[in-house]
């Protein structure tokens, strides 16, 4: 590219974070990404943190998000909880550090949440994780169990679950 005199931009260095076989190259990209100063974003810490195998990068690289005021989305979260797996005990641990990084309707809302495809059985976890954690963020944690509800692929035991928690948080219909 150098020798054709072709200029790498922000998408061209996304896109070369992307295909980097592992994740050393992807951070080789990346801080070249920040030395010409072209600055990441949301996609380009995604990437990074889909490539890395290690919860503590990746919890790392959510920080350093934050810190840049990048706002996560919902292919960032999933990510995220892809490293639990279906260990429910992992994905609360997972979700609660999400948490004390971002704050729910100031970081990240609803609209994050309904483009991302997540299994209701996750979607619900989330609500009563941020419901023991910011228990003021009853309007987030309200629509986020409207959406469980409404989803036809949730079965009656996630429904009745999210319409107890609903009277606990004590959201109106």
């Amino acid at each position: 590219m150098k020798s054709k005199n072709i200029k790498l931009d922000e998408f061209s260095y996304n896109t070369l974070i992307s295909k980097a076989p592992k994740y050393e190259i992807a951070v080789e990209w990346f801080e070249k990404m920040k030395k010409k100063n072209i600055r990441a974003n949301v996609y380009s810490y995604t990437t990074l943190i889909r490539k890395c195998e290690n919860q503590d990068i990746a919890m790392s690289l959510l920080l350093e998000m934050k810190i840049r005021y990048l706002r996560p989305n919902a292919v960032t979260f999933g990510t995220i909880l892809y490293f639990a797996g279906i260990n429910e005990q992992k994905q609360k641990q997972l979700i609660q550090e999400f948490l004390e990084i971002f704050e729910p309707g100031k970081d990240f809302g609803m609209q994050e949440f309904r483009r991302l495809r997540m299994h209701s059985s996750s979607v619900l976890l989330f609500a009563e994780e941020i419901y023991k954690i910011a228990p003021q963020q009853k309007g987030f944690i309200c629509m986020l169990l409207e959406n469980v509800l409404k989803n036809k692929r949730t079965n009656n035991y996630l429904k009745n679950k999210a319409k107890e928690l609903q009277s606990i948080v004590n959201c109106r219909k």
